[in-house]
């Protein structure tokens, strides 16, 4: 649990080195960014709104395009090395992180 938290505050996981999981799931909005559409590492627009994380252990799907994703560990890498640069846009960085 420790770990996750640390990760998830660590803005080292994007490509610009300016954000982190936590700059568009923000706990005091319920982990959301309050935005109907969030606003990624390269400063575009993503075309969906940041999902809840709230009571994520409880979801079926975990991402709103794929709903095939079931686990965390799968979901995680596609914000991170997804080909949508507009998120953390690591794509291409993998042996860095």
């Amino acid at each position: 649990m420790q770990l996750g938290r640390y990760l998830f505050y660590d803005t080292r996981l994007s490509g610009n080195g300016t954000q982190s999981c936590a700059a568009c799931h923000i706990q005091a909005l319920a982990f959301t960014d309050g935005r109907s559409r969030a606003v990624g590492s390269t400063g575009d627009q993503h075309p969906r709104s940041s999902m809840s994380l709230v009571n994520v252990a409880y979801r079926d799907a975990l991402t709103w395009a794929n709903p095939t994703l079931r686990s965390l560990e799968e979901q995680v890498l596609v914000p991170m090395f997804g080909t949508d640069l507009v998120e953390l846009g690591l794509a291409g960085h993998a042996t860095r992180v």
